[in-house]
């Protein structure tokens, strides 16, 4: 039995409860003081929570994927990097195939950094890694 004062109950979207069903107004009211809540609250935008110990500066830098067993480097983007790592985009195919050590240079195999995957995204065609220089 409703309490007095109610109308009628109209068919709709049950909200996606269906133990909600008698409960439309209830609801409704709830929804509505969440909204107000919500919309007095300060406005914090944040994009991506960094975990990394050290922030990445972008750089977008050509480089060269050397690995130990291959005979031909892999020609790369350096997108972002530290002290500790970097991101570096691949082709997908290369991605796939990449051992899980390798080298990299940026100047043409006069220095190498010896590099440790860390992630692989073989959909973008990414690979996180810690390296170390040589």
């Amino acid at each position: 039995m409703r309490p007095i004062g109610w109308g009628r109950v109209r068919e709709g979207p049950s909200y996606g409860f269906p133990n909600l069903n008698g409960h439309r107004r209830t609801v409704r009211l709830a929804l509505a003081k969440l909204k107000k809540i919500l919309r007095n609250l300060p406005v914090r935008r944040t994009y991506v929570i960094e975990r990394r110990r050290l922030q990445r500066t972008r750089v977008a830098q050509p480089a060269k994927v050397l690995a130990e067993d291959a005979d031909v480097g892999h020609d790369c983007t350096v997108e972002n990097l530290n002290t500790l790592g970097a991101c570096i985009s691949l082709d997908v195919a290369a991605v796939a195939e990449l051992p899980r050590k390798f080298d990299l240079t940026f100047d043409n195999c006069h220095t190498y950094w010896h590099c440790d995957v860390i992630w692989r995204d073989g959909d973008v065609g990414r690979v996180g890694v810690s390296w170390k220089t040589r």
